[in-house]
């Protein structure tokens, strides 16, 4: 439960686990609408830890670095099926082959995924709502270009968000909590992996990465003021 104080808008104590919600629908909406490849079984085995760590952090608020390697850790398991980040295109043409940086890059983008979405969860109905605008600009773009399981992994995601918008809008009566937050944030960035490795276009990466530019942007200050802040 999310109790009130003096840095929290809501005057009453609040159930924050609404993502766990999320990740049920999602799971649901994936399992009856796509077959279960080793790519899939690896973005569900690494929603479902990051899921557990959220739960562990609603309830137990977790310190910084134990929730931290458990989002290196929902990353790595990404890697190990292989869904990492191993080329990007060059603009001059051809590819640009990331090699020994492929594993390090690719925890540093779903960790930046997670905590940019978690990082705005804030306010009423703010992390949904612009995870759902950039979840159906993803499906947008993967329909037109023909990748039609990242659309549909993505919808599902989207299914969860706008069916638990609704209950978010302020005044909320359910909180994703870091649960939900996480959990979409991993999300986006696996996707957007999974829909590179599948079409070799680095389009899959750009897309999310500008839905969320602005977060993306406000995040990096944050950090810019905190550490100047000491």
């Amino acid at each position: 439960m999310d109790k009130p104080d003096k840095r929290k808008v809501h005057t009453r104590i609040m159930p924050r686990l609404g993502g766990l919600a999320i990740f049920m629908a999602f799971v649901l909406a994936v399992v009856c609408s796509l077959p279960i490849t080793r790519d899939l079984m690896g973005i569900l085995l690494g929603g479902s830890w990051i899921v557990i760590v959220g739960i562990l952090d609603d309830k137990y608020s977790l310190p910084a670095k134990v929730k931290l390697l458990g989002q290196i850790l929902a990353a790595c398991i990404l890697v190990a099926f292989d869904i990492k980040i191993e080329w990007l295109n060059n603009p001059f043409g051809g590819y640009f082959y990331l090699e020994y940086l492929s594993i390090p890059f690719t925890i540093f983008w779903v960790i930046s995924f997670i905590n940019v979405v978690n990082l705005i969860d804030g306010l009423d109905g703010l992390a949904a709502g612009v995870s759902g605008i950039a979840s159906i600009t993803i499906i947008l773009v993967a329909v037109h270009q023909g990748y039609y399981p990242v659309a549909t992994l993505t919808a599902a995601l989207a299914g969860g968000i706008f069916g638990f918008i609704h209950y978010n809008f302020n005044p909320a009566t359910i909180f994703m909590g870091d649960t939900g937050s996480m959990f979409i944030g991993y999300m986006l960035a696996a996707i957007a992996i999974f829909g590179a490795v599948k079409s070799a276009a680095t389009i899959a990466l750009i897309v999310p990465a500008v839905a969320l530019g602005l977060p993306i942007m406000d995040t990096a200050f944050a950090i810019l003021r905190r550490y100047s802040n000491g």
